[in-house]
C-alpha cells in the first residue's frame, strides 16, 4: 500500500510533468467544495503546507483532498480508523 508521501510522487511520475508545472494544471477534478472549519494539530497543518509547496499545489485544503480521496479509495479502512496511532498523546 502506498503512502502519501509515495502517492504524490507517483502523481508526478505519471503526469509526465516538469516540476516547474503545477500539477493541479494536469490533474483538474472539479467538483463542488464545501467551506469547512476542523481542528487539526500543528504538525498536520504543517505537513499540508510541505506537501502542497513540495508538489506546487493550490493550497492546502488540496493537499487535504488529494489525502481524503487516496485513503477514501485506496486505503484499507479498517487499517486507517481502527488501528491506534496516539501521536499526540500526552
Amino acid at each position: 500500500m502506498l503512502g502519501t508521501d509515495q502517492l504524490f510522487s507517483l502523481l508526478y511520475k505519471l503526469s509526465g510533468v516538469s516540476k516547474a508545472r503545477k500539477i493541479n494544471e494536469v490533474m483538474k477534478m472539479g467538483g463542488i467544495k464545501v467551506e469547512h472549519t476542523f481542528e487539526l494539530n500543528g504538525d498536520h497543518v504543517d505537513w499540508l503546507k510541505e506537501m502542497t509547496e513540495k508538489y506546487a499545489l493550490e493550497d492546502e485544503g488540496k493537499a487535504l483532498r488529494i489525502v481524503l480521496d487516496y485513503v477514501k479509495e485506496e486505503a484499507d479502512q479498517t487499517t486507517v480508523f481502527e488501528e491506534i496511532r496516539c501521536n499526540h498523546c500526552s
